[in-house]
């Protein structure tokens, strides 16, 4: 004798082996999903630093062409310079966005806090100098790509001839977001762009492009000084200080000015914007 039982899909019992195996299924994901999460914030993808050494480890170890995320969880000094190498695509973040911590360096010359030779993105961090050193806040080679959302670049000072004191861009920097001020340099106290320099948003203010003698040439542009391609969606450029476009200066390349607000700066000649004919 051949017996069949068919179960209604809203029988009682039917309804409690779903339940049974909803319940499971939600244990598996739920499992799977701890272990990747300890999987990426031990080995693929995200890792926590709280020294030099534990950052510079993690710079090293970071995968090439994957994003990699380095997190901070208090201020870092460095000891010299820290190098993004070519292929390497770094985020490096705070791991409280309410509280942006430092990356200082404390060696005193003309030394950067960060090269950019890959790719560097910026979500909440200060880019800074220790009191009462000198050298720039970011410099970017022509096969590097840096990426500025949130956080600061701010009391860095590069003397003589050099330019940047914030940052130079000799490859591609788009700013979306954070604020480039209090810095220092010769040309271009904020940026100076001999690469291309895209900039969607944030602040560029306080900047001060300054030499000991007043020589043909230097001084130019507090925010930024171009040489390269630079156009401005958006964002703010102001209370910035040169001797000639204490906004922007541009003395070769293109500026091409869409939007955004470039007021308050102070010059000699040309307070917000000097283009060179």
């Amino acid at each position: 004798m051949h017996t069949s039982v068919n179960i209604k899909t809203g029988s009682p019992g039917n309804k409690r082996r779903n339940l049974i195996l909803v319940s499971l299924l939600i244990v598996v994901l739920a499992s799977s999903l701890c272990v990747y999460m300890f999987m990426l914030n031990n080995d693929d993808g995200v890792v926590c630093v709280t020294s030099e050494s534990e950052l510079r480890n993690a710079v090293d170890n970071a995968p090439y062409a994957e994003m990699f995320v380095i997190t901070f969880d208090n201020d870092i000094t460095l000891t010299g310079g820290l190098s993004i190498p070519t292929g390497k695509d770094i985020i490096l973040s705070s791991k409280n966005q309410k509280e942006y911590f430092k990356l200082i360096n404390a060696n005193n010359g003309i030394d950067s806090v960060l090269y950019v030779w890959g790719t560097l993105r910026i979500n909440g961090i200060i880019i800074t100098h220790a009191e009462g050193t000198t050298g720039r806040g970011v410099e970017i080679g022509s096969s590097g790509t840096f990426h500025l959302y949130s956080g600061k670049i701010s009391g860095n000072n590069i003397w003589g001839i050099n330019g940047g004191g914030g940052v130079l861009n000799q490859g591609t920097f788009e700013m979306y977001g954070g604020t480039i001020s209090g810095n220092s340099a010769a040309n271009g106290g904020g940026v100076d762009n001999s690469g291309v320099f895209t900039m969607y948003g944030g602040t560029i203010s306080g900047n001060v492009a300054r030499y000991p003698h007043d020589t043909h040439g230097v001084n130019s542009g507090g925010g930024v000084c171009t040489s390269g391609t630079f156009v401005m969606y958006d964002g703010t450029i102001s209370d910035n200080t040169a001797r000639v476009g204490g906004g922007v200066y541009r003395s070769w390349g293109s500026f091409d000015w869409r939007g955004g607000k470039i007021y308050g700066n102070t010059a000699d000649t040309d307070e917000n914007v000097y283009e060179y004919q």
